[in-house]
Formats: C-alpha cells, sequence, structure tokens
C-alpha cells in the first residue's frame, strides 16, 4: 500500500498518489456530523499498524484507538499521559478536558473520570503502557520527546492515514468521537450511557446520536411514507 504524507508528517519510505491528498495536507473543515464504524476504524488501525517504515507506529497507532474507543477530543488526546490511566486495572481512567471550563486554582486542565471500559480496551491501553508508559506524555512529539503531539499533528496524521485508508476527505478526526457515540448508542440504546463515556454535560447533548441512528432514520422514513399522499390521490 502506498501512503502519501501529509504536510508536516514524519516521512517514510512511502510515496503516494496526488488522488490520495487531502486538500494538500491540511485538514478539511467545518464538516458536518459524520461518524466513522467500528469497521472503518479497524481499516485506519490496518493501514497504521503495517506502515513498518513509521518509527512512530506504535505511537499513531494508540492515538487513534484512543481517539475513537475514549471517545477522545483531538485536544485531549494531544495531552493526555499515562498519569491519567494508572488506575486502569480498577477500569477507570482520567480524560483531561479543554471544553468543561471549571473554577480552578490551578492552569492544570479539569479531568473527568470515565467508567464501564471494554475488557479489550483495557488490555490494548495496558500493553501500550508497558511499553511506553515511562513517557511523560502518552503521544509526544517525535522531535522534541518532552513535548505532546499537537493538534495540528494529530489531525494531519489522522488524515494521512484516513486517506491511505479509502475514506473521503470529510471525515476528520472528530469523527471517531461521534463514532464511538453510534457505537455505544447503538449497543446500549442509553442516552446516558453515551452522555458518560463522551463527557456531555446534559443528555440533552447526547440525544444527537439518536437522531442519527440509522435504525431510527429508516423507521422515521417508513412512518412518513406511511402518511404520504400522492399529488394525483389528493386530487381524487
Amino acid at each position: 500500500m502506498k501512503i502519501l504524507r501529509s504536510k508536516g508528517f514524519q516521512t517514510g519510505s512511502f510515496v503516494g498518489e496526488k488522488n490520495q491528498m487531502r486538500m494538500c495536507g491540511h485538514v478539511v473543515k467545518g464538516e458536518a456530523f459524520k461518524f466513522l464504524t467500528a469497521k472503518q476504524v479497524n481499516m485506519i488501525l490496518e493501514v497504521i499498524w503495517n506502515d513498518a517504515e513509521c518509527h512512530q507506529r506504535e505511537r499513531n497507532h494508540c492515538a487513534v484507538f484512543c481517539g475513537f474507543y475514549l471517545g477522545l477530543r483531538v485536544g485531549e488526546a494531544a495531552i493526555l499521559e499515562p498519569r491519567h490511566l494508572q488506575h486502569i486495572g480498577q477500569e477507570v481512567i482520567m480524560i483531561p478536558t479543554l471544553k468543561q471550563k471549571k473554577k480552578r486554582k490551578t492552569d492544570a486542565p479539569p479531568e473527568i473520570m470515565i467508567r464501564d471500559i471494554e475488557p479489550e480496551v483495557i488490555k490494548y491501553l495496558q500493553w501500550y503502557l508497558g511499553r511506553h508508559g515511562e513517557q511523560h506524555w502518552m503521544f509526544p512529539n517525535a522531535y522534541h520527546p518532552k513535548k505532546h503531539m499537537s493538534e495540528w499533528s494529530l489531525n494531519q496524521m489522522f488524515a494521512t492515514y484516513a486517506a491511505a485508508a479509502g475514506l473521503p476527505p470529510e471525515y476528520s478526526w472528530h469523527a471517531l468521537r461521534h463514532g464511538r457515540g453510534m457505537t455505544v448508542w447503538n449497543a446500549t440504546k442509553d442516552l446516558k450511557a453515551v452522555q458518560a463515556l463522551l463527557r456531555h454535560k446534559t443528555v440533552a447533548m447526547a440525544e444527537r446520536y439518536s437522531h442519527m441512528d440509522p435504525e431510527k432514520k429508516a423507521e422515521r422514513l417508513s412512518s412518513l411514507s406511511s402518511r404520504f399522499i400522492s399529488p394525483e390521490m389528493a386530487a381524487n
């Protein structure tokens, strides 16, 4: 598989085609509500894992994995630290968030706890921590390990591998978070579960996932179709 690296992303031995570019290496912004399925995320993860020439392959793989399975915003992924996962054995992860502003005496971002994480996710994160847990950041900068990856770098890395996996350029990092919300909703039909995992302030903010549910959409269209009256019938 050929991969065209996004502008500014660590160069490897792969050379791509022009049709794999995403706006010349820049992330498409202003997307509507779009979500990736678990199958699509696995496609991206497979491309990353097969990119053997990239020295940061494990970091990139874990970043996208966490973006989906922990429902991370790109800013949250950038500042995630191994210490946030120190209680992962008790199925507890602390997520640093810049979204919800709180009055506090420190400049450190507030941290929100999430529970009820799948055993497979915990096992994978424990494996990653066993190999990279001594780092200060979960996803350090490739050239300055004491610094974390920037949001821009995470977006470019995602764009590179999403393009290589054959996904259209309309998908951004946030589609990982939306995809996780849809996965949880489809599995539980519980808005509070979606709210807890994605750390929304209110249940109302999680309602979008029920509205975007393909099954619910099909039910609504079917219900509307049963009430449809054609112009000819109305005329009679």
